[in-house]
């Protein structure tokens, strides 16, 4: 059974600190640490924190390598590298803040899917509709969810709209 070291006045005052964090998953980290240095083992501490049993140890282990910082360093993960050039990414940036009406499109805003379609189409380029959500986030870029709304060519369209029974009555006596 693995558990942490012992600890320090100073870190426990450090981990109950870190309970407060704004981060929710540092938040767990902590609480981890602090059940198994109570004699918690992971499998119990896995309903109380809402990590895996393999989660916790990591975080066990990590602990007991670097202390409190191990808790809240987040190492990069590997992976496969980026694939797209900086010309390509640029270009992706500058298709997203260009209006697609004044690319020849006939819709007035972006969504995922047809942003996909027309980097790869017009630009050559190819990314995951994920890939291009991650851009957008790095950017600080988010795509506006497109309004919708009913237009009728009638021209007293916005009066019947209006919800007045008594004009709606009048107007039907109008037309007789």
């Amino acid at each position: 059974m693995l558990s942490v070291r012992p600890i320090s006045k100073a870190e426990e005052q450090q981990l109950y600190r870190l309970l407060d964090h704004p981060d929710p998953q540092v938040q767990k980290r902590a609480k981890a640490v602090l059940l198994s240095a109570q004699g918690y083992s992971a499998n119990e501490m896995v309903p109380l924190v809402n990590l895996t049993a393999k989660s916790i140890r990591k975080w066990l282990r990590r602990f007991n390598e670097e202390g409190v910082e191990g808790l809240t360093r987040e190492r990069k993960s590997p992976g496969r590298p980026r694939t797209f050039t900086p010309e390509q990414r640029r270009r992706m940036v500058e298709v997203m803040l260009t209006p697609p009406q004044a690319l020849g499109k006939p819709f007035t805003t972006w969504s995922l899917a047809k942003l996909q379609q027309h980097l790869a189409e017009e630009e050559g380029i190819r990314v995951s509709i994920g890939g291009l959500w991650k851009i957008l986030r790095e950017e600080g870029l988010s795509l506006q969810r497109a309004k919708r709304w009913i237009q009728s060519p009638d021209p007293e369209y916005a009066l019947k709209k209006s919800g007045s029974r008594s004009l709606r009555k009048a107007l039907r006596r109008e037309r007789r």
